[in-house]
């Protein structure tokens, strides 16, 4: 699970671009320099909240593994325009894992 940090060093080294894969529309992260070859996918799933989905396939709230009170950090993205924030931990965001060497 992505710590905050892991999130930022994302943001600060990749380029972001919209896209199409497996027929799901998302943020592409492309590595920057040395990293170029390496990319990893997010889609837009949304977020859930009260037993409903709300935004499939617009933006995308993915959960980092860094609390902040009862809240906790997450990666907020909209027309592939990343940013962090917190929101409260009741709320259904997505889990993407990756691989940090």
């Amino acid at each position: 699970m992505p710590t905050k940090k892991n999130f930022e060093d994302l943001l600060a080294n990749c380029t972001v671009s919209s896209t199409t894969q497996g027929g799901k529309y998302g943020s592409l992260f492309t590595g920057k320099g040395d990293y170029s070859d390496n990319s990893v996918f997010f889609p837009a799933a949304g977020w859930c909240y009260s037993g409903s989905v709300h935004f499939d396939g617009e933006i995308g709230y993915y959960w980092s593994s860094t609390p902040t009170g009862g809240d906790a950090h997450c990666m907020y993205i909209s027309n592939a325009k990343p940013q962090m924030d917190y929101l409260d931990r009741d709320e259904g965001h997505s889990v993407r894992a990756i691989l940090h060497e």
